[in-house]
């Protein structure tokens, strides 16, 4: 399974990277179980962000995304994900491919009225997340 094989590349030395603040969001990526969980947060309580297209690029270049996940369904509100797994009411743009130790990913995350960012890379042994 791809998850199972990707959690085996999570040993990630991640950095903090660009949560558009200026956008209302914040997007967390984060070392579940083995598997990457990506969040999208509010800056404020009145936002209620719902997640209309995320993408992870490699080395935060748009020509090298390697999972994409649209959505289709308007009466669906996804804020949190796990990398690799289609939500119901998502499609998948791009097939899922696990990313590998040493390269630099962004997370994209969109949506009506904001739009958020997070990089992170992938180390290469403990399965933390790092931040870029």
């Amino acid at each position: 399974m791809a998850i199972n094989r990707f959690g085996r590349f999570l040993a990630l030395a991640v950095t903090m990277g660009l949560a558009a603040c200026e956008e209302g969001v914040a997007v967390d990526v984060v070392n579940s179980g083995g598997t990457v969980q990506v969040a999208v947060t509010p800056r404020s309580s009145s936002a209620k962000p719902c997640v209309e297209r995320l993408v992870v690029y490699r080395d935060g270049n748009e020509a090298t995304a390697i999972w994409q996940v649209t959505r289709i369904r308007d009466d669906v509100c996804v804020r949190n994900f796990t990398i690799g797994v289609v939500p119901a009411g998502f499609e998948a743009g791009v097939r899922f491919a696990p990313p590998v130790h040493g390269v630099t990913y962004r997370v994209d995350a969109s949506g009506t009225g904001f739009r958020g960012r997070a990089d992170f890379a992938v180390g290469e042994r403990d399965g933390t997340i790092g931040h870029g």
